[in-house]
Order: C-alpha cells, then sequence, then structure tokens
C-alpha cells in the first residue's frame, strides 16, 4: 500500500508544476513586453521585481500595469482558468494539504482514499512509570511509600511488582493460594488486630508492623496495608502514622481524611480508643530520650 500514496503525491505534484509553469510563462512574456516598450519609449515600464524601486514618474502606469497582472487569466490542466496569481498560490497550498491527508488514508485498488479503521490503529506501549502510576492509581494512598486496599485482586504479584510494592501487610487475613515467601522481591508480614486482645499484645504488634513499613521507606520501596475490612486497614495506618510522624490522633485522622477523600471510611470508635492509649505510649518513650522509640521498637521485635 505504500506505492499508492506515492503515486497520488507525484499526480498532485505534477498538477501543481503544470500550474506554476504556466504562471511563469505569462510572467515573462509581460516581462518582455515592457521591456520592448523601455526602448521605444522612453517614458514606458522599465521591467522590475521590486515595487519600491520604480521611479515616481512611472506610478500611473505602474498602477495600470499592477490591474493588469493581477486580473491576468491562466489555465491549469485539469483545473481550468484562475483570474490571478494569488488564486494560484491559494490553489497550491490547498493542493498540498490534501497531498497531506492523503498519507494518513490508504487507497484502495479503484484509487478511493479509505480511512484507516480506529481498531487498525496502534496504541503506543505505557512506559515502566505510566505501569507504575496506573496500577497505584487503583489503591488508595496515605503517604508516598503506603497505600491501603481491600481489593485482594490489586495483590496480583506482577501488579506489585510492576508497582514497585515490596512490602504487604496483611491484616487479619490467611491468604490461601498467595504464595508470598516464593518471591524475590516481596516481603510478606500478618497482623491480628481484635480489639478483644491486651493493650501489651497490641502493642508489640503495632511495633513489628511499623518496623516493616519503616523498612519499606528506609529502601525507598512501598508498602500495602490489605484487609477485606477497609476501617482496619486505615486503623493500622493510623498507628504506623501518629508513631512515624508523631502525631496527635486527632491530627492523625484528619491527616487520613484529608489524604484519602471520598474514600475515607471512619475508624470504629473502639480502635480510636487504643490508639488514643497507643499514643501515650509512643510520647512517653519519646519523652525519655530520643533513641528511646527506637530501643522500644527493637525490644519488641525481639519479643
Amino acid at each position: 500500500m505504500d506505492s499508492i500514496p506515492r503515486r497520488a503525491k507525484f499526480r498532485v505534484g505534477k498538477m501543481i508544476n503544470s500550474a506554476v509553469a504556466v504562471v511563469n510563462s505569462s510572467t515573462l512574456r509581460r516581462r518582455s513586453h515592457f521591456a520592448r516598450s523601455a526602448t521605444t519609449n522612453s517614458y514606458g515600464p522599465i521591467p522590475i521585481d521590486g515595487e519600491g524601486s520604480s521611479p515616481l514618474m512611472y506610478s500611473s502606469q505602474r498602477s495600470n500595469s499592477t490591474t493588469s497582472s493581477t486580473n491576468s487569466i491562466v489555465s491549469i490542466p485539469g483545473v481550468g482558468a484562475v483570474s490571478n496569481l494569488i488564486k494560484v498560490r491559494s490553489l497550491e497550498q490547498s493542493m498540498e494539504s490534501e497531498l497531506n491527508q492523503i498519507t494518513l488514508s490508504e487507497i484502495n485498488e479503484r484509487g478511493e482514499i479509505v480511512p484507516y479503521n480506529s481498531s487498525d490503529i496502534v496504541t503506543p506501549k505505557q512506559t515502566a512509570k505510566e505501569e507504575e502510576d496506573a496500577i497505584l492509581g487503583q489503591f488508595i494512598k496515605i503517604v508516598e511509600f503506603m497505600y491501603i486496599t481491600d481489593n485482594l485482586e490489586l495483590l496480583d504479584l506482577k501488579k506489585l511488582e510492576k508497582a514497585k510494592i515490596t512490602h504487604v501487610i496483611s491484616v487479619g487475613h490467611n491468604f490461601e493460594g498467595h504464595d508470598f515467601s516464593a518471591t524475590s522481591f516481596l516481603l510478606f508480614h500478618e497482623i491480628d488486630v481484635e480489639s478483644s486482645q491486651s493493650f501489651k499484645i497490641l502493642f508489640n504488634k503495632f511495633d513489628r508492623v511499623n518496623c516493616f513499613i519503616e523498612n519499606a521507606r528506609k529502601v525507598v520501596q512501598k508498602a500495602v496495608i490489605y484487609c477485606p475490612h477497609i476501617q482496619f486497614a486505615y486503623f493500622v495506618a493510623a498507628v504506623f502514622n501518629s508513631d512515624y510522624y508523631d502525631l496527635e490522633i486527632g491530627k492523625t485522622v484528619n491527616h487520613l481524611m484529608k489524604n484519602t477523600g471520598t474514600n475515607w471510611v471512619e475508624i470504629p470508635k473502639g480502635y480510636v480508643d487504643i490508639l488514643k492509649e497507643w499514643r501515650k505510649l509512643c510520647s512517653e518513650r519519646r519523652s525519655q530520650s530520643a533513641t528511646e522509640r527506637k530501643l522500644g521498637l527493637s525490644i519488641s521485635i525481639l519479643k
């Protein structure tokens, strides 16, 4: 099919060349006439290329000459008579425009232009960054390195790898059929946050999950918190934010609401009470020394 647009381009080009040849021929004849007038009559028009170089005494003759040139009629094969040179140039530009449009179409065996079928157009492949952003857009973003979801399908290993999510936290869910240990890029952590558990047990779990998320942050990777009941994923995110950013619980919840917009789901009141107790413990550890928090985390991990 590539040869057919070339033949169409050749035919249109030939028509343009014919038009230019006729115009040039007409111009040469007029200039020859002007030259003869200059030799027989000292007041005749002088053949020039620019209007600005004509002597002032010839202004009336130049005006008549311009009118004659503007109204000259030329004939273009296949097009017919064209009244002036401006229209010839306009026609040439129109032909060029049509020629450019032909290159975007196909021509069938009868010489008819057939537009491309939209299904034949090949969409460029997404770049790695575009793919990453498209997948991350399906999660709920908490901060730059932490996301949450209640959609199990998003934990497909290929999707996680493309999104550069290397740390998965499961809240009270056993992943049957998901062997995360078999992957070379993914780390997995499970946490049970039943409110019936003692504060001491829960706080040890919070320290562990916070260290897990921090490790993802340190190596410039991302973590995702999964729970079929999304409010508990928000709860674990609040546990991390209140400690990591040293925020009061009110500010922690407000930050989550602001960042997640219409995706926000209220944390159950019983779990808000647990967050308040957690915040007290975090404040106590920080007040004892600048390194107390990190030390407390390390001890919890060893237990």
